[in-house]
């Protein structure tokens, strides 16, 4: 994967010097155009369907291959990649159409909303890829609020990386409206945004934090330390995203979305003014 430069670290919703590629941020020309504030359609996060399938599959450690990030990018010793079991990254390519347009002209059918919510249910909001567990594991150790199913937290201890999972309400807690009935795919411990403050010394990561709730913003402010990892829709007119504007962004990934969704992943660094 490639990343910024250290001179080219800027709020993701400034955009100079900076495009996105397959991997992540490449080059100088055309700017970020999909940088925190800018203009693309953000859909509401809707409560799931509750009609899905539960899964408790354990996992299942592959083969490993060294990982070709430099080791001057990872917080910690670099790792040796642990190829990670992944059945929502499955599941959403198994249903995936044959599409004949590019990505930015892909519709969600209906069928596929119900089949998006049912999934969010079972997994996460996000689809994680392995380049983006990679991602989390070079900048472990982790704190992840808001963590619903624990799915990403699952992926990460996988491929080697430490992380706490915390969420309000961790399912199967009928009081979690994303994620009610539902079994976790690994450790999430009941907590709010207060308990950010124990953990300076660990990257924050939020994933899809929802826009009706303070969580995000309140996560975001009781964190004391120095990097965020944000996954979700750069254009979200949501506090948190506004928060983090204000931060220098490091890096960006692109990961696999749903039609009409424009989630990724961005890893920003407090401002050393600020």
């Amino acid at each position: 994967m490639k990343t910024c430069s250290a001179q080219l670290g800027v709020g993701l919703g400034r955009g100079e010097g900076l495009t996105l590629g397959e991997g992540g941020v490449v080059g100088p020309e055309g700017g970020l155009a999909v940088g925190l504030g800018a203009a693309l359609p953000a859909p509401a996060r809707q409560p799931p369907q509750t009609n899905a399938v539960t899964s408790s599959s354990a996992p299942d450690r592959r083969r490993t291959r060294e990982s070709d990030t430099p080791g001057s990018l990872s917080r910690g010793p670099t790792l040796a990649a642990v190829l990670v079991r992944n059945p929502y990254l499955e599941e959403f390519e198994s249903t995936s159409p044959a599409w004949r347009v590019p990505p930015e002209m892909r519709k969600l059918s209906f069928e596929r909303y119900q089949l998006r919510q049912e999934l969010v249910a079972k997994y996460a909001w996000a689809i994680p890829s392995q380049e983006a567990v990679e991602l989390l594991v070079r900048h472990s150790p982790l704190v992840e609020m808001g963590a619903g199913t624990g799915y990403w937290a699952w992926l990460v201890r996988q491929a080697g990386g430490d992380v706490l999972a915390f969420d309000r309400y961790p399912p199967p807690d009928r009081r979690n409206r994303w994620h009610a009935g539902r079994q976790p795919w690994t450790e999430v411990k009941p907590g709010g945004a207060r308990l950010l403050a124990k953990h300076p010394d660990r990257t924050l990561f939020l994933c899809w934090p929802p826009e009706d709730e303070p969580m995000g913003i309140d996560s975001v402010r009781a964190y004391r330390g120095d990097t965020v990892i944000f996954a979700g829709e750069p254009t979200s007119a949501g506090e948190v995203v506004r928060e983090l504007d204000r931060w220098d962004l490091t890096e960006t990934l692109d990961i696999p979305r749903w039609e009409g969704i424009h989630d990724r992943l961005f890893v920003l660094r407090r401002p050393r003014h600020g």
